[in-house]
């Protein structure tokens, strides 16, 4: 069967920008979903003690992403910009993106027609760097020009989930096999058993 589909006409509102950015470190998030079919379904958690994404608020229409694909020898890659510009420079904004630059992050974005997508996965984050600008006049305004960037495989995927946290406080699950401990797991991780053999088979009940 092809993959091939109609496109129809657009009957519904095509809006463009970002109206809502959020921002989390690399380091800070446990585990993502695969995506499928191009979309994230599913939890985002992250690790013990993290509350979750910042929201970065941007000046006005200033928010956006273009993914441009080039062809190479390895396949498609996508050379991925997302450019925002944050008003006002402030020593602690501007401590914050200087740190910024030597992090590697997650994005979710929500854009003007209300789609949420996934820009970034653990094995393909997004990297940071910013410029600044005070302008020529009062009302050229004094801001930071950022720009969060990525070229390599597909890392942008719809997002049809919720970012969740690990419970607080929740005590330590225990795995054992035949009686005897063999580890713990914390609050958001997991415990994935890869054999040959079907769960049936694998286990036995005493």
């Amino acid at each position: 069967m092809s993959y091939l589909q109609n496109i129809n006409s657009l009957y519904s509102d095509n809006l463009g920008g970002l109206i809502d950015l959020k921002v989390i470190s690399k380091r800070d998030v446990l585990s993502i979903p695969d995506p499928v079919n191009g979309q994230v379904y599913g939890v985002i958690t992250f690790k013990p003690g993290v509350t979750g994404f910042n929201t970065w608020k941007a000046t006005l229409d200033t928010p956006n992403l273009q993914s441009r694909g080039q062809q190479t020898r390895e396949g498609e890659k996508k050379d991925t910009r997302l450019r925002v510009v944050i008003p006002k420079d402030q020593p602690a904004i501007r401590a914050m993106l200087e740190l910024a630059t030597q992090d590697e992050f997650i994005l979710l974005y929500t854009d003007g027609s209300g789609q949420q997508k996934l820009v970034g996965q653990l094995h393909a984050p997004m990297r940071f760097s910013f410029d600044h600008n005070t302008g020529s006049r009062f009302a050229d305004g004094n801001f930071y020009e950022g720009v969060f960037y990525y070229e390599g495989p597909d890392n942008t995927f719809f997002y049809n989930g919720t970012a969740g946290t690990p419970p607080v406080g929740a005590a330590p699950a225990v795995v054992r096999f035949n009686g005897a401990v063999i580890g713990l797991l914390q609050p958001g991780e997991e415990f994935n058993i890869t054999s040959n053999y079907s769960l049936t088979e694998y286990f036995t009940v005493s």
